[in-house]
């Protein structure tokens, strides 16, 4: 060891014991300071190691639970899911009370947006509505109009039920709809009964099914209210992984009034 040998040099040389110890003390707290140095740095490398793994999980957990796509599901249970930038639910939102208890019972996060809505709409809770012929209005907001059409083709693709009708909403008319308080298909409902009654609440068209706003509006204009406007064609077999698509036809426009897909029933 360094400290024997120069124990062992010292021993010969004739000083004052004094200094020796002195010598030999500074000698050992110099490579003691060392030592540490050495430990403090290699405490620092992996500190910064810890770091950046720390913070890499931290942004990737991030972008998986930030929805930057919804689908809005309205029959009488009003609900929104929140979806990822990997087609995955990872919030739901319920708009009423049903939608709240829908949203509370549902095990959907996780899943792929498609295999969410197929489901909701086979669940229980939800045919209790659609076999006594509730309509069933699904709206999408992609963030852009490709992407819109893209998920509007992918959940139509899946379901074929009357009663269905599926279509796109724009960024701005989502958020206003969250701010009004109302489920999006719901929104797009009020915009159109408030055509021919202005004085209609947001709060009024929130406590009514969307079979009540079509017959409302239907008892207006004269004719029947499509979401979405026109009335597409029955879907096709699922794709079953978002990205589905079917003989290229029709998508949801972003500005809210894109093709309307799914059949109808009177």
């Amino acid at each position: 060891m360094i400290l024997n040998a120069i124990h062992n040099a010292l021993g010969g040389i004739h000083a004052e014991d004094e200094l020796k110890t002195r010598t030999k003390a500074s000698v050992a707290a110099a490579i003691e300071s060392k030592k540490r140095a050495r430990r403090r740095m290699t405490a620092a490398v992996s500190a910064a190691a810890c770091a950046v793994i720390f913070s890499a999980a931290a942004i990737g957990w991030n972008i998986y639970y930030t929805p930057v796509y919804a689908l809005g599901i309205d029959i009488n249970p009003s609900l929104e899911l929140g979806i990822n930038r990997f087609d995955i639910v990872v919030s739901v939102t319920g708009y009423n009370e049903d939608g709240i208890a829908l949203a509370e019972s549902a095990d959907i996060k996780n899943m792929s947006y498609t295999d969410a809505v197929d489901t909701l709409l086979n669940s229980d809770a939800v045919k209790e509505y659609t076999d006594g012929g509730a309509d069933v209005v699904v709206t999408v907001n992609g963030g852009s109009e490709s992407k819109t059409g893209e998920m509007v083709t992918a959940v139509e693709s899946c379901h074929s039920a009357s009663g269905m009708h599926c279509y796109g909403m724009s960024s701005e008319d989502a958020d206003e709809a969250r701010s009004l308080g109302l489920s999006m298909g719901k929104y797009g409902a009020y915009l159109e009964l408030k055509k021919y009654d202005p004085d209609i609440t947001a709060d009024e068209v929130a406590s009514m099914t969307m079979r009540d706003l079509r017959e409302r509006i239907k008892s207006y204009s004269g004719e029947d209210y499509y979401p979405g406007g026109g009335q597409g064609a029955a879907g096709g077999e699922c794709a079953g992984d978002g990205a589905g698509a079917r003989n290229g036809n029709g998508a949801g426009a972003q500005n809210g009034s894109g093709h309307h897909h799914g059949r109808h029933s009177e």
